[in-house]
């Protein structure tokens, strides 16, 4: 870039490289992983240098076509490793973004009848006739 203007307005704008993002445990990224997790989870660590001073949250922001361009310019240059990439970063967003399933609606327990009264006793047995 001549005159000291970066290359990608976007990337110029970040202010919480990778590394502490995964390091933060707080905040609304909590629980959703890395971007280096992410990297990782679709066989492409190889280029964690690239993504160096890339956050989550900020590919986040980022729609499919304008996240495609500013990983080229960051020097991502197959399109395949673009693609694979931006598409991890979406789905890892709407999974994390999604709203919480409620459970199950509890299935009633079977139909237990309810139990029987004992059944009467025997009827008293007749005296023995006289002699």
């Amino acid at each position: 870039p001549l005159g000291g203007t970066p290359k990608c307005a976007f990337r110029a704008t970040t202010h919480v490289s990778m590394r502490d993002e995964a390091a933060s445990s707080s905040g609304p990224l909590a629980g959703c992983g890395s971007l280096a997790a992410i990297a990782e989870g679709v066989e492409l660590q190889h280029l964690l240098p690239q993504l160096a001073g890339e956050t989550l949250h900020s590919l986040w922001a980022l729609q499919r076509p304008a996240l495609l361009s500013h990983l080229r310019s960051i020097g991502v240059e197959r399109l395949t490793e673009r693609q694979k990439l931006a598409t991890a970063v979406v789905k890892a967003r709407a999974a994390c973004t999604a709203a919480p399933q409620p459970p199950p609606p509890a299935t009633p327990p079977a139909a237990v009848p309810p139990p029987q009264p004992p059944p009467p006793p025997p009827p008293p047995s007749p005296p023995p006739p006289p002699p």
